[in-house]
């Protein structure tokens, strides 16, 4: 057999195997042949990626338009990326405004014990993915769970509901005010490729866009 990866930006994309009923020579030639095939694969797995994704932003721009409420745009965001990136839990929290600290936002894939104890998250370092990448700022992305530094309070209960990677993003209104955190979170040890961090990208800037919306029609 014939085993050739599917380039990737960062990463295969995959792997393409050629297995002829009878014992096989194979020469040069096939192995080009084989390569330009993945090639192929390749990128059509890169445009599909991005028409989906495309389709999703156009889905969730359609949900803010005709007015939805914000709890039903955010979790179909959610069903929407995990969607396009299976064997991922998605979930958004909301900064509570009187208070220091992240609230359920949507989470629909989630267990009730894990929806719970992400509900009044504290903004602080080291509290988990999403406590810390709210407190900072900034995107936390944490490989394992059981490794790093910012779980070291939550290593039980992350083993306990299998949370072995925890990717969070915070994202923000335009004058820069803290609105919330995306997280994607995964069962096994892993690390964001390109096509992840595009997910991540435009997810929160959806929910950036959903959360402006709600406010603007509140006020």
């Amino acid at each position: 057999g014939l085993c050739i990866p599917i380039p990737g930006t960062d990463r295969p994309l995959g792997l393409l195997e050629i297995l002829p009923p009878e014992p096989q020579n194979w020469s040069q030639e096939d192995l080009r042949f084989g390569a330009c095939v993945a090639q192929v694969l390749a990128t059509a797995i890169q445009r599909k990626r991005s028409e989906t994704l495309l389709q999703t932003q156009t889905q969730i721009l359609e949900h803010v338009a005709t007015g939805q409420g914000l709890d039903a745009i955010l979790s179909s965001l959610c069903l929407l990326i995990e969607s396009q990136s299976p064997g991922t839990v998605c979930s958004i929290l909301l900064r509570d405004a009187h208070k220091q600290e992240l609230r359920m936002g949507a989470g629909p894939s989630l267990s009730s014990e894990v929806a719970a104890a992400f509900d009044h998250l504290l903004i602080a370092e080291n509290a988990g993915s999403c406590g810390t990448a709210a407190f900072r700022g900034k995107a936390v992305y944490v490989e394992d769970t059981q490794r790093d530094p910012v779980w070291a309070d939550f290593r039980e209960f992350a083993q306990q509901h299998h949370i072995r990677a925890c990717w969070s993003t915070p994202f923000f209104s335009q004058s820069g005010d803290l609105l919330g955190t995306f997280a994607l979170s995964h069962q096994v040890p892993c690390f964001p490729t390109a096509h992840h961090l595009n997910i991540i990208k435009t997810a929160t800037h959806l929910a950036s866009i959903a959360m402006e919306g709600h406010r603007t029609a509140e006020e």
